[in-house]
């Protein structure tokens, strides 16, 4: 027989408390330490070290705190970014207000000198008009006047007169300046005030998206926590699933060996029966030969009666007689014996056919139930089956949403990706505000600057109003001259630029010209070699048509002699086809010709054209380098005249260059908190990616947990089943399951081996009666033997118990923590319902 799995019954002690046996034991009294010891052995029994290593490969999850950590970190990184922003935004507007006000200020300033410059004008316009009328009593007072053709007094006038002028032109200079300056702020104001408006846009957008992120956030951390919960009893309800499956595999194993040890038991029998059936036939000739002997012997004995009635008479025969007798009653003796063994032999037998009849019995029960826990076990197989099947459905149905969720992951990063893009456009627009502010900055210097120079103006010509007169009269004169040369100057200035355009207009001709030269030489070249091959060509052409000529004129040579491919040439020759063929090549060579010497006649005509114009571009050329000649002679002249230009340019482009240092110094701090912001990104985005490959969906969940019902449901009708069959493997007498179960033969009662010891000796049956046949029908134990097999089925009856527990206290972990998660573990809640 195959052994049953879990403790042996030798093992097992005497008071071992089975779960089965829990409705027949409630009265009877056991410490709490008991009851725990039994339920400790009986989860170790079902967390064996296989399904732990399997859950461990299943589900390696990091712990919920770990994910709480990681999105918090997340969520101060994403606030972070906003108050970032937020500052920015702030500093952009403060920008935009302290712009706003500048620009006005320089408004106000430039009216301000407009109108300076206008009542200056109009004092002027005064000063002039009254010297026009005091011209005449001038030359009526002349006598009194001092001579102002004086050497002191003119080198004076006329100094101040120079200063004054200078003084003037630099002041307008610096008007024209100032107002180019102005109208160049205002476009900037305008740029910059729609760049600011384009990045609140931006930041509202971005905070828009930043509250959808973290409402996208908090959803994925609370669904986290549900998936992490699920996953936990997914995990136990799997491993659960896997050792339930495990055992029933084993229960199939040891099925299939109780078949095959029920079918060696049926083979026994048979041959029992086949034995029996020779002691019955064996029993039955015994009998008939006793019965045949007995009718002998009656025979005998009445011969011998009428014999001695006979011999009655003959007194002389009685010692014969005698000795007959004798001889007679001891075979008689004998045959009594034999009869009397005969019959206990009988009763042997009947014994034994009795007992194997029992043991026919026991093995046909033995042989229903078990085909029933057969049937029982096909039917857990096919429940089993169909459990995995819509495990299966379900794994399949969690792989569909883990491609959703990939699909989500890639939006997910598309999404990343545009934000980062904004957050480069964002920094490309922060460093144009920075470089608009260190433009603001280096116009307020300017503007500083100019308004210390017109301080100095003022100053200058608050001074000339406080000279005398006859200095104003002179320094008007000297004015006039100043503005007539600053006049020239202008002229002179407007004169070199529009030589300079026209230098700039006659080196671009020459370019283009040169290059028309270029590509006119070559393509002069190439029409050379177009002309060479066209001559080689018609040189060959002509030579042809001089072979085909000379072909045409030979006579016909027709000779017997020759060999056939000479016939085969010469016919080919004459026949009219090739004449017929020559002739037209002869037309198209013609026709060539004609055509190669048309397009040499075009070509040549070509050449005369580019070379009338090459000849003109020369003079052209010759002219062009007279008058550049002439303009870098006026050039030079004009070049000594800038060059104090040349140095304060450079005086700019130190100061320039000290701005760029600075300007690159603070890119380089935005690019290192950028670099910053980019890695706090890629971590977001990473652990976003492993939240959403983490989640489960609803649907996935609620497969979960209705699993979990049909289990409960099964185990349930499991623990019913097991429960009802438990009176089978109890002994009545001391109502506990068996421990090496004895049956009583005949009756065929079965007890435990302690229990009959307690009734009487088990080497003498004859001293054990039992308890359970009623006192009418009470029959003397002829033999007690161990029942291996109700041994071996209790032993699996208590192994089922066992995985049975261990799945009621799994499945009651599972249920507790589906209810400790609140509202939202209901299952049904806010899914589909399955029609």
């Amino acid at each position: 027989m195959a052994s049953a799995p879990g403790p042996p019954p030798s093992t097992r002690e005497h008071g071992h408390a089975g779960v089965a046996s829990v409705r027949l034991r409630r009265t009877s009294v056991k410490t709490a330490e008991s009851a725990k010891a039994a339920a400790a052995s009986n989860q170790e029994a079902a967390t064996d070290g296989r399904g732990r290593a399997r859950a461990t490969r299943l589900f390696t999850f990091q712990t919920p705190q770990r994910e709480q950590l990681e999105s918090s970190v997340a969520l101060a990184a994403l606030q972070e970014n906003l108050r970032a922003l937020t500052t920015v935004s702030q500093r952009e507007k403060a920008l935009s207000t302290a712009l706003r006000e500048e620009v006005t200020r320089l408004t106000e300033a430039l009216a301000k000198l407009n109108e300076k410059h206008e009542s200056e004008k109009v004092d002027h316009e005064q000063n002039a008009a009254l010297q026009t009328k005091k011209a005449p009593e001038r030359e009526r007072d002349q006598c009194f006047l001092p001579d102002i053709h004086g050497g002191s007094t003119l080198a004076a006038a006329t100094a101040t007169l120079q200063q004054h002028t200078q003084m003037e032109v630099s002041y307008q200079r610096k008007v024209l300046s100032l107002e180019n300056r102005c109208s160049h702020m205002m476009e900037n104001n305008k740029k910059l005030l729609a760049k600011i408006q384009q990045l609140e846009n931006m930041q509202t957008e971005a905070k828009a998206q930043l509250e959808a992120l973290e409402e996208d956030n908090a959803r994925l951390e609370t669904e986290a926590e549900d998936l992490n919960s699920t996953i936990s009893s997914q995990t136990s309800l799997i491993i659960g699933l896997r050792s339930t499956v495990q055992r029933l595999n084993r229960d199939a194993k040891l099925v299939e060996g109780l078949r095959k040890s029920l079918e060696r038991c049926q083979g026994d029998l048979d041959a029992v029966k086949k034995r029996e059936k020779l002691l019955q036939e064996e029993h039955a000739k015994f009998k008939a030969t006793a019965s045949y002997e007995k009718e002998a012997m009656m025979s005998k004995i009445l011969g011998f009666q009428q014999h001695l009635q006979r011999s009655d008479t003959a007194t002389g025969n009685v010692t014969a007689l005698t000795t007959k007798i004798k001889s007679l009653q001891q075979e008689k003796y004998a045959l009594e014996v034999d009869l009397e063994a005969s019959n206990s032999r009988c009763g042997d037998l009947q014994t034994r056919v009795a007992q194997l009849d029992k043991l026919s019995e026991e093995f046909v029960q033995v042989k229903k139930t078990m085909e029933k826990e057969k049937v029982d076990v096909e039917a857990e197989l096919a429940s089993t089956q169909q459990e995995l099947e819509l495990c299966i459905q379900n794994q399949k149905v969690m792989e569909v949403r883990a491609l959703e969720a990939e699909a989500r992951n890639a939006g997910i990063l598309e999404l990343t990706n545009t934000l980062q893009t904004r957050d480069e456009e964002i920094a490309t627009l922060m460093q144009n505000v920075i470089r608009l502010e260190d433009d603001v900055e280096e116009r307020d210097q300017r503007y500083t600057g100019l308004q210390d120079e017109l301080h100095k103006v003022n100053t200058d010509l608050q001074n000339l109003k406080q000279l005398s007169h006859d200095e104003t009269v002179q320094a008007l004169q000297m004015a006039r001259q100043k503005a007539a040369t600053y006049e020239a100057l202008t002229l002179l200035n407007e004169e070199k630029k529009a030589l300079e355009d026209q230098l700039r207009l006659v080196q671009e001709r020459l370019e283009a010209e040169r290059v028309a030269l270029h590509e006119e030489k070559d393509a002069k070249e190439r029409v050379v070699a177009v002309l060479e091959d066209h001559v080689v060509t018609i040189d060959e052409l002509r030579k042809e048509n001089k072979a085909l000529l000379e072909k045409i004129q030979t006579p016909r040579v027709a000779d017997k002699d020759t060999t056939e491919l000479g016939t085969q040439t010469v016919e080919e020759f004459i026949s009219p086809e090739a004449h017929a063929d020559t002739a037209s090549e002869l037309e198209e060579a013609r026709t060539e010709l004609e055509e190669a010497t048309s397009e040499l006649e075009d070509l040549r005509s070509r050449l005369e054209e580019l070379q009338q114009k090459y000849d003109g571009l020369e003079k052209n050329n010759e002219d062009l380098q007279q008058n550049q000649g002439q303009m870098e002679l006026g050039y030079k002249r004009t070049v000594s005249r800038e060059r104090y230009k040349s140095e304060s340019f450079q005086s700019q482009l130190r100061l320039l260059q000290n701005e760029n240092s600075e300007l690159s110094e603070k890119v380089e701090t935005l690019c290192k908190e950028l670099t910053k912001e980019q890695q706090l990104n890629d971590a977001q985005t990473l652990e976003m990616t492993d939240l959403k490959q983490r989640v489960l969906s609803r649907e996935a969940i609620y497969l979960l947990r209705k699993t979990q019902d049909s289990l409960e449901q099964t185990v349930n009708s499991l623990l019913e089943a097991e429960h009802a069959s438990e009176s089978t493997f109890t002994c009545l007498q001391c109502m506990q399951l068996f421990t090496q179960p004895m049956t009583l033969a005949p009756c065929g009662h079965t007890y435990c081996a302690a229990c009959l010891a307690k009734c009487g000796s088990v080497d003498v049956p004859s001293s054990i009666s039992c308890k359970m046949c009623e006192s009418g029908t009470k029959k003397e134990t002829e033999c007690i033997f161990p029942n291996y097999a109700l041994a071996d089925l209790t032993a699996r009856f208590i192994f089922r118990q066992q995985s049975l527990a261990s799945l009621t206290t799994m499945c009651l972990s599972l249920r507790n923590s589906f209810t400790e998660r609140g509202p939202n573990s209901n299952p049904t809640a806010k899914l589909p319902t399955e029609a």
